[in-house]
């Protein structure tokens, strides 16, 4: 049996209180990271000049 109570020591605190801290600071961008990794399911559409026409001078053949 044990004799003495489960309490921590002010030096226990501490010393788990910056574990911690370090193993968040650790794994927070890690986190970040794989949260803002972009999808691949969707690709991105072909351009097309005719639907640029005011901004890359595309001229219809019935403008023209």
């Amino acid at each position: 049996m044990q004799s003495e109570p489960n309490t921590f020591t002010r030096r226990e605190v501490l010393l788990r209180l910056l574990n911690g801290t370090t193993a968040a600071a650790v794994v927070a961008p890690i986190m970040v990271q794989a949260a803002a990794a972009p999808t691949t399911s969707s690709p991105e559409p072909e351009f097309v000049p005719e639907n640029d026409y005011p901004l890359f001078g595309y001229e219809h053949d019935a403008l023209a």
